[in-house]
């Protein structure tokens, strides 16, 4: 169990799942659905040391339609990243990094789907019809699912 400095407000995750695929058009995987449920989100999650490395400053907000005004939600953050071009739609960022240059996302569709891929300041996830091999998985891909992400916090 995952623990918060600062506990985002506990929301009814299935119905966020389903109003996230009306809006973004794709399913989150389940294994994310199931820590959402368990863990919740926010800021300064205990454990989270990731792979010894990189400490999580945030899960981000699963809302889609409250919060919207919060700099956390899962929504803007992904909004602003595929505005930059810094992410298709098939991929979902789903926390950072406590000094906010590294963030964590989901491949929600294509040759990668289920694999979190890391995302740093200076790199770009591709856009639209990406392949396997266009990414480099000695670095981009840092782990083959969601649950691999989380038993790595420690």
């Amino acid at each position: 169990m995952i623990t918060y400095d600062e506990k985002h407000k506990v929301l009814d995750y299935e119905e966020e799942a389903k109003k996230f695929f009306n809006s973004i058009g794709y399913k989150v995987p389940e294994e994310y659905l199931d820590f959402l449920k368990e863990n919740g989100t926010g800021l300064f999650p205990e454990p989270g040391l990731y792979d010894g490395l990189m400490e999580v400053g945030v899960f981000y907000s699963f809302s889609i339609e409250n919060d919207l005004d919060d700099i956390h939600n899962i929504i803007n953050v992904n909004k602003e990243l595929q505005a930059n071009q810094r992410i298709s739609n098939n991929i979902v960022a789903f926390a950072e990094t406590a000094d906010s240059h590294n963030i964590f996302c989901l491949v929600l569709n294509g040759p990668l789907e289920g694999k979190v891929l890391l995302l740093g300041d200076d790199n770009l996830v591709l856009m639209n019809e990406y392949t396997a091999s266009d990414l480099d998985e000695k670095e981009d891909v840092i782990d083959g699912s969601f649950s691999e992400f989380v038993s790595k916090l420690g």
